[in-house]
């Protein structure tokens, strides 16, 4: 399942790392009956916006896309942002 949104306010790499590790330490502590000790894991990709004018939705959708990708080639928990195609 895919899913997307957006965090306003957040303009630095280091709060969106600060997210990511207190949603993924939340997720941990969660516990869901119906999945019998199993735990859910998540990957998130992302990319920040600057408000440059001229810059496309479809444009940030496909990078922050692109870092979902190298999110889910990790095992467990994992949150990559897009730098202009490198890992985070």
């Amino acid at each position: 399942m895919r899913s997307r949104f957006f965090l306003k306010g957040v303009q630095k790499e280091e709060q969106a790392l600060i997210f990511f590790r207190r949603l993924f330490k939340t997720l941990d502590s969660m516990s869901i009956p119906e999945i019998k000790g199993e735990h859910v894991y998540i990957s998130l990709g992302a990319v920040f916006y600057d408000g440059t004018e001229g810059v496309k939705f479809d444009d940030l959708y496909r990078q922050a896309d692109i870092a979902l990708y190298r999110s889910k080639g990790t095992k467990g928990y994992s949150a990559n942002i897009y730098n202009g195609g490198e890992r985070i």
